[in-house]
């Protein structure tokens, strides 16, 4: 099984969205690109900027995927250089597509290991006087 995400590589801000999941791996790669690609719609190209789509994304600076990540694509800022383009920037936004392994033992929830009825750190009072 194959699930799409978008997860947010960067220090300040963490998130992570799951856009499909699926059997059928192509179809997956399709809607990690399409994904991108309309990132890649909302940038606007200048003068000396070209916006294009990378799949070449060798390390994560903040988050570090557990499953096995099968491809991931990125927005990416280009800038004219005399040898071609250079990279002038990247977006945190990462569109990926992992893998996730079935899980075959699945027990009852068992409510006597739920506590929902607790005081928060914030809660005024002793800890002395609240203590059974």
């Amino acid at each position: 099984m194959y699930t799409v995400v978008n997860f947010t590589d960067y220090r300040k801000e963490q998130s992570l969205e799951v856009i499909v999941t699926t059997d059928d791996l192509e179809y997956a790669k399709k809607v990690a690109f399409q994904e991108a690609k309309e990132e890649l719609s909302k940038d606007k190209n200048t003068e000396n900027s070209i916006y294009k789509i990378t799949s070449k994304i060798e390390k994560y600076e903040h988050l570090y995927p557990v499953n096995k990540v099968i491809i991931a694509y990125r927005v990416i800022e280009l800038i004219k250089h005399k040898k071609g383009v250079k990279i002038e920037s990247y977006s945190v936004n990462v569109y990926a597509v992992v893998e996730m392994k079935p899980i075959d033992k699945v027990g009852e929830i068992d409510s006597s290991l739920i506590c929902d009825d607790y005081n928060s750190y914030d809660d005024e009072g002793s800890d002395e006087e609240n203590l059974i």
